[in-house]
């Protein structure tokens, strides 16, 4: 039976029926698109927060280590150890650099990257007097605050001492082959302006005496016991420990991420999703990271470094004269998965709403309508004019509709007063369906009789 032949009294309430519907399925979806709107919200809010508290990590630690060079620079136990170091090398008879790195690299009997564990070579010199002396304060420094390596390096430029024993130890960074590297260049633009306090930072780079891999050089005077210029204390810069300051998966959810970028637009710490080092390898330009390195701060919706939408929030990170910049991010697919979630939940929690209160308001508007289509039959039956008929039926079961539906409003309307939203969107809903129900079968219905009696139509239809 198609819609247009059924009763005039069920056409009505399921026009109703379907109008309410309509209004749930579109308040599900503005409430989908709000709860979207304040996942997104917050998530911004999340991530600038993230940025906030990894900068404050950042330079909380690297702050502690400008502090350390400079106190250290300072330490009698440096001043005495440089002032040895240079004794022994002035000692040694022919070329300190072979003579140094074939006692200390090729004649070590530890493999390499272990080099750091012979304390005295037995050799008996002025130098391996020094090293047995101090090679323990220096490596227990070096292990203890995660550095790579610690040099000292003499007036001259030359490298009279280092932990890790590598090819840059005991050769010139003034005017050697590593003249041009990490720690050639700190030393020597420390050697520019060495005053007391200025610690000078190069940026990771290459280096080669480390098998390429990315260092970089925190460089600190020293003076002698006279006030004059003797030396450089020199650290080789730790990866991982920048990265752990950023790297922290708390929070993060399965995307998260944060990390620095330098000025060529490498990072300068691991990405967590990365098997390999990320650093100096993997490239990143992006929006975010331009306004950060011109030293501003936000956060946005746009593509991350893969191509992914995500919400990134970035700033500068400084550090000695080099600007970094910071970038959190987390992916919006995971950010948006509460509102796919949600929005299930509200069509499968709008279904259900629909179908009882359609089953409702069908029931009721079409008992309300048969009561006023039979009611104004019997009128019309008996004679009278169709507005005497409609007014006589109005009067007749106007009053006995108006009770039952109030009744039955007020029963469904105190959810409204229950303590679960969907109860109380329930309640609410299906008082006003009933509401509607009624109006519609004392005003409209009445009208629709009129016009159809007037076209023709069966009003027993």
């Amino acid at each position: 039976m198609s819609f247009l032949r059924l009763k005039i009294a069920t056409k009505l309430p399921i026009i109703m029926v379907g109008l309410a519907v309509l209004a749930i399925v579109a308040t599900g979806l503005i409430a989908a698109m709000e709860s979207e709107g304040a996942l997104e919200h917050s998530a911004k809010e999340e991530m600038r927060a993230v940025a906030a508290g990894r900068h404050h990590e950042l330079h909380t630690y690297l702050r502690s280590m400008k502090n350390e060079a400079k106190i250290l620079s300072d330490n009698e136990t440096v001043i005495d150890a440089l002032t040895a170091f240079e004794k022994g090398w002035a000692a040694i008879a022919g070329d300190p650099t072979k003579s140094l790195q074939k006692t200390y690299i090729q004649d070590n009997p530890h493999p390499k990257g272990q080099k750091d564990k012979l304390v005295d070579p037995g050799t008996g010199s002025e130098y391996a007097r020094a090293h047995k002396k101090y090679h323990k304060w220096f490596r227990e420094l070096q292990e203890t605050r995660g550095y790579y390596d610690v040099f000292l390096v003499n007036h001259k430029g030359q490298v009279v001492y280092s932990v890790f024993k590598e090819k840059d130890f005991a050769t010139n960074v003034e005017t050697g082959r590593y003249a041009d590297s990490g720690l050639g260049r700190v030393t020597q633009r420390l050697e520019k302006n060495f005053t007391d306090g200025n610690i000078v930072f190069e940026d990771f780079a290459p280096y080669a005496p480390s098998g390429g891999k990315p260092a970089g050089f925190i460089a600190a005077p020293i003076f002698d016991k006279a006030n004059e210029k003797h030396g450089f204390l020199v650290f080789q810069m730790p990866i991982d420990r920048i990265t752990a300051a950023t790297e922290q998966e708390v929070g993060m959810g399965d995307t998260g991420e944060a990390f620095l970028v330098g000025q060529d637009h490498l990072m300068r710490t691991d990405s967590r999703f990365d098997e390999e080092s990320s650093v100096l390898r993997v490239e990143v330009r992006s929006e975010a990271v331009t306004r950060a390195l011109n030293g501003e701060k936000g956060v946005f919706v746009g593509p991350n470094y893969e191509g992914d939408r995500a919400i990134i929030a970035y700033r500068p990170q400084e550090f000695l004269g080099t600007t970094w910049a910071l970038l959190a991010q987390k992916n919006m697919a995971e950010v948006d998965e509460p509102v796919a979630a949600l929005e299930r939940d509200i069509l499968i929690a709008g279904i259900i709403i629909a179908v009882v209160i359609a089953a409702i308001g069908i029931g009721i508007g079409v008992d309300y309508a048969i009561h006023i289509g039979e009611r104004f039959v019997e009128e019309r039956d008996g004679g009278r004019e169709p507005i005497a008929a409609l007014t006589r039926t109005v009067q007749g079961t106007g009053g006995a509709l108006l009770a039952s539906a109030a009744t039955t409003a007020a029963g469904f309307g105190v959810l409204a007063l229950a303590l679960v939203p969907s109860l109380q969107r329930f309640g609410f809903i299906t008082a006003v369906a009933i509401s509607y129900a009624f109006l519609a079968s004392v005003l409209v219905l009445p009208s629709l009789l009129t016009v159809w009696e007037r076209l023709g139509g069966d009003t027993t239809a």
